[in-house]
């Protein structure tokens, strides 16, 4: 992820201040031959296995780099309560979802908890 360009600016303060995303464990997203995923995304973040297998990413002519593209971002609002911090929102999971989309891009999804404090 150190060459990740969205982290970077996000770390630099340049872009989408103040908006984090889950950890990504999940292969990249982009630029997937099309109906060639592999294994993973089982959802609730437990794809086992070796993930990775299987995948097939752009063996056109342009050879594209993969990447990703399709992400999940949200405002990780916190409430000071005393001297600890009490997050209002937890991203549960945060996964691809490995169906045959005729896309050449994954579907990132994630699950996320609101507490009224």
């Amino acid at each position: 992820m150190r060459l990740d360009q969205l982290s970077k600016v996000r770390i630099k303060g340049e872009a989408w201040g103040g908006l984090v995303e889950g950890k990504i464990g999940f292969p990249m997203t982009y630029k997937l031959d099309k109906n060639k995923g592999g294994r993973g995304g089982k959802r609730k973040g437990k794809g086992g296995g070796d993930r990775w297998k299987g995948l097939k990413y752009d063996s056109s002519a342009k050879r594209r780099v993969p990447s990703y593209t399709d992400r999940v971002l949200y405002k990780p609002y916190k409430l000071k309560k005393g001297k600890e911090e009490d997050a209002r929102t937890e991203c549960l999971w945060y996964d691809w979802i490995d169906e045959d989309t005729g896309s050449d891009h994954k579907p990132v999804a994630g699950e996320f908890v609101i507490r009224n404090i």
